[in-house]
């Protein structure tokens, strides 16, 4: 390509080589624009999006999990699940005030949904702990056997049927037709003489039950307590 041209006058004309990558320049701009709200909602959305993927890690945890430590847990869990949540909450907090400009309504947002997020991450950062806890807990040497554990209260709800367990702070859920045939229709009551035939794993002080995505027991888990059965 000649960058001289010749003018209708017969004077010379100098082509501006610059113009592609003017153009160019001004299509890149354009396209960082169209981009800009989309980012922005991003920015501005971000409580939400870590509150949603916060669930979602705690029902993948829930989904693979194989048990339910029946003993207590240690108040570090809750400490550390607060400590996530919070860091979370600031996080989210941050990203949503680096959205410019920043008026009273992005301040609002930042500020509630920072907040929203800490509380409702909470939770979900304890399941996601607890089942990490459990990994590394029961994931090597333990001790496997089946127990007989007395029920203190039975229940019917819109969960399905669930057992309280004597002596720990556990509540599994059991088939329709176990509770039906050990407890009848009734929608809560404390039976005495019946227990739940489980799968429990120790490992040194702490224990846990077998149990389908950590709560339900398998078909025919209730029956009369053995010590009932010989007086």
């Amino acid at each position: 390509m000649r960058p001289w041209l010749v003018g209708a006058n017969g004077s010379f004309i100098r082509r501006t080589l610059a113009l592609r990558p003017g153009a160019m320049l001004t299509q890149e701009l354009e396209k960082s624009k169209a981009q800009r709200p989309i980012a922005r909602r991003l920015r501005l959305n971000f409580p939400a999006l870590v509150t949603i993927a916060s669930a979602l890690a705690a029902l993948a945890a829930m989904f693979a999990a194989d048990g339910q430590e029946i003993t207590r847990e240690p108040k570090t869990l809750e400490l550390w699940a607060a400590a996530i949540a919070a860091t979370l909450g600031v996080l989210s907090c941050a990203v949503v005030m680096s959205v410019r400009p920043r008026t009273p309504q992005t301040l609002a947002m930042a500020t509630g949904g920072s907040i929203m997020a800490a509380l409702l991450c909470w939770m979900p950062s304890w399941v996601v702990l607890t089942e990490i806890r459990q990994h590394l807990i029961f994931g090597g040497i333990r001790d496997t056997r089946e127990r007989d554990i007395p029920i203190i209260v039975a229940e019917i709800s819109k969960g399905g049927y669930n057992v309280w367990l004597e002596s720990y702070s556990a509540l599994v859920k059991i088939e329709e037709n176990d509770y039906v045939a050990a407890f009848g229709r009734a929608k809560r009551l404390r039976p005495v003489g019946y227990c739940v035939r489980a799968t429990v794993q120790t490992a040194g002080a702490a224990s846990r039950i077998i149990a389908h995505h950590g709560i339900s027991l398998p078909a025919g888990s209730v029956e009369r307590c053995p010590y009932t059965l010989e007086k």
